[in-house]
């Protein structure tokens, strides 16, 4: 039976698959994953600004469709 030649893909990933460096790898990986996670910082209720404005606008007497039509358009452009 030929063995069939690999490319540069089937080549790495038959080297990843027969190393013991893979399992180091994959353990020191894991170590460092570890300690970052225990090493970042952490608050139980973070307080986060959120840039944001409330504009209230009224105009007395008029209906919801003229407020949109003379005021809403002006201040959104």
């Amino acid at each position: 039976m030929a063995v069939k030649q690999l490319n540069l893909p089937g080549q790495l990933a038959r080297y990843f698959i027969e190393s013991r460096l893979t399992l180091l790898l994959m353990l020191a990986l894991l170590a460092f994953g570890l300690v970052g996670l225990a090493m970042t910082p952490r608050e139980e209720n973070p307080q986060i600004i959120v840039p944001a404005a409330e504009v209230n606008v009224s105009l007395p007497g008029a209906s919801p469709l003229e407020v949109e039509h003379l005021l809403l358009s002006v201040l959104e452009s």
